[in-house]
């Protein structure tokens, strides 16, 4: 089994679950970390330069990366 976790800075871990295959358990990770960058623009959106937040917004995490 692969487990899946999210790391969200400031020593919080968020685990994301247990999967039968890898590319499962990066499916997990890929859409917890994109859901978290957005929550994260959003909640800065009127402090943050526009350019970062659009940037923010469409940022997609990548197998390679």
């Amino acid at each position: 089994r692969f487990r899946a976790r999210l790391n969200k800075g400031k020593g919080v871990v968020e685990h994301l679950g247990y999967y039968k295959t890898p590319e499962d358990a990066f499916l997990a990770y890929k859409q917890a970390k994109e859901d978290y960058i957005k929550e994260v623009a959003i909640k800065w959106k009127d402090q943050i330069d526009p350019k970062v937040y659009e940037a923010l917004m469409n940022y997609q995490v990548e197998i390679t990366d």
